[in-house]
């Protein structure tokens, strides 16, 4: 047998274990949290969401407080995304189609269902403040980020990153956008960053993109920080929620992409693939210490899996805050 089919045959093999750990865990997670506490549920929300998304980037939040804060936070953004579900809107990463009336299966999707409910929150705010969500928005802040770019001699030879700025720049100059048009405006420019990260981007968008989003949403946290008017509070506490895990899920999410791209065979793996190579080859001894092997790889990437972590986070959510359970656990 060739060394790349011995290789495709030890990957499948530890792709197999690890999704069917995937579905004990998920089932195991079901049944402790059934039947308990809104206030159990909630611990339990915290403690998955920490798992699957503060390591790495937990440092900027350095106090007990603001990590108690944080973990607050998460557990209102993730009800509010899971009760409000139906009218839920984001994209599949690897197929770019509109997932709908759906909760998050991973840490991209959770990434768009918090931009969809951030703006789904800014529109009733939007309801509320009436006349005011008309106002244009002072934009000199993108206009003279653009310019940074086309004059730094970084990107003198960068005609991507310096056409998509130029664009940007007379884009903002000469245009008025109003408050109600900034989710939209954000929405085009995560679009831009997805596709970069499924590999039909370019550098112009990745640059530009994400300065003109993150630059964007400032703006829009400007504007829900400063309304004001009746019933408006509630929903600025939500949006608030969304907004303070926001950037974490995108980072974990840029980052776990990037170590699936990496996605070598560690020396666990080659060793066991000697071991499948020689049970294939008919050495019995070799091919159990292979299964043995296999078996613990899949149960280690299983309990690392971070996007079946956040899959699993919202099927507890379903069952604890909706007493429902339409997730599919994973075959």
């Amino acid at each position: 047998m060739g060394a790349q089919r011995i290789v495709q045959t030890y990957r499948d093999l530890v792709e197999g274990a690890t999704k069917r750990t995937i579905k004990i865990l998920d089932r195991q997670a079901l049944a402790d949290t059934t039947g308990k506490p809104i206030k159990y549920v909630d611990n339990k929300i915290s403690e998955m969401y920490v798992s699957a998304v503060s390591p790495g980037v937990k440092g900027k939040k350095k106090t007990i407080e603001g990590l108690t804060a944080n973990k607050q936070d998460a557990v209102n953004a993730i009800k509010t995304i899971t009760i409000n579900r139906v009218q839920l809107k984001f994209r599949d990463i690897e197929t770019n189609d509109v997932i709908e009336g759906a909760l998050p299966s991973n840490l991209w999707e959770f990434s768009g269902a918090i931009i969809n409910q951030k703006s789904q929150t800014y529109q009733q705010i939007l309801e509320k403040i009436g006349a005011a969500a008309n106002e244009p928005v002072d934009t000199t802040r993108i206009v003279d980020a653009m310019t940074e770019i086309i004059d730094n001699p970084i990107y003198a030879n960068e005609s991507a990153v310096i056409n998509r700025a130029k664009q940007q720049l007379n884009k903002f100059f000469n245009n008025d956008y109003t408050p109600a048009q900034l989710e939209e405006l954000i929405k085009l420019e995560n679009d831009r960053l997805q596709a970069y990260y499924r590999g039909s981007g370019t550098q112009g968008d990745v640059v530009v993109s994400a300065i003109v989003a993150n630059n964007l949403r400032d703006m829009l946290d400007e504007a829900v920080k400063s309304a004001s008017g009746s019933g408006v509070s509630d929903l600025k506490r939500q949006y608030g929620s969304l907004k303070a895990i926001g950037n974490d899920v995108v980072h974990r999410a840029i980052h776990s992409q990037q170590a699936r791209e990496a996605g070598l065979v560690d020396m666990f793996g080659i060793r066991t693939i000697g071991d499948v190579s020689a049970g294939l080859a008919g050495d019995l001894n070799a091919l159990r210490r292979g299964a043995g092997q296999i078996a613990g790889e899949g149960f280690i990437k299983a309990l690392n899996d971070r996007d079946a972590m956040i899959n699993r986070m919202f099927m507890v959510a379903e069952q604890g805050y909706t007493g429902t359970g339409s997730i599919p656990l994973p075959q």
